[in-house]
């Protein structure tokens, strides 16, 4: 059986969740091609792919028969992963807690501290399985003293190539999104300076020792 509620004679409507969780991966669902998916039944979307050949050798004495060289085919794709969710509030619940048994709270809570964070594990998990299944090969190397500088530095690399690769797209709209919306976090170098003396302080950060070696302050 549920607990009771707390009918608090003087109960305040802030919820103690004041930093709610948020998608992560909301954008990887937020795609140009959810517009082109065709739903085909209740648990079954159609992918559309299209294929064309037909490039030959012409010249300009003859016209040739123009034909059909394209193929439009549909991949169908099932989804795997059912959730529900249900609940039941008593009127009397709503306006004897003033208002923070309301439905509209308990779904908030709801979606930020159980739903968004299965959501991204969720989808996170099966991108890397069909990443797998596809031929992927993940790293399980296990991080030591002695490695760790390397793999971070080879990761470094394959994060930097992939966020490029992202900019450079499209004809670099997002890098030239990024660039129209950029503000300078100083608006003169006087400033600039100004603010980096502030963060200076008269002590030595490091001192050397006769035998070579360094203490940190």
């Amino acid at each position: 059986m549920a607990p009771a509620l707390n009918y608090a004679q003087a109960y305040q409507a802030a919820l103690a969740q004041a930093y709610p969780y948020v998608l992560h991966f909301a954008a990887l669902r937020s795609i140009e091609n959810d517009g082109r998916y065709k739903w085909t039944g209740a648990n079954t979307i159609q992918i559309p792919v299209l294929s064309t050949t037909g490039r030959v050798d012409a010249d300009r004495d003859t016209i040739r028969t123009a034909t059909r060289n394209y193929n439009n085919s549909w991949e169908p794709k099932t989804l795997q992963n059912h959730r529900k969710w249900s609940t039941l509030v008593h009127p009397l619940d709503i306006d004897e807690t003033n208002h923070v048994a309301s439905i509209q709270n308990i779904t908030k809570v709801l979606n930020e501290e159980q739903k968004f964070p299965e959501m991204d594990a969720y989808l996170i998990s099966k991108v890397f399985a069909d990443w797998a299944a596809a031929g992927g090969v993940a790293d399980t190397t296990a991080l030591t003293v002695d490695n760790v500088l390397a793999k971070a530095c080879m990761n470094s690399v394959k994060v930097q190539l992939i966020l490029l690769d992202l900019l450079l797209e499209n004809d670099a709209a997002e890098a030239r999104e990024i660039v129209r919306q950029y503000k300078p976090v100083y608006e003169t170098l006087d400033d600039y300076l100004a603010d980096l003396d502030s963060l200076m302080i008269d002590k030595d950060a490091v001192i050397m020792n006769p035998d070579g070696t360094a203490l940190l302050q």
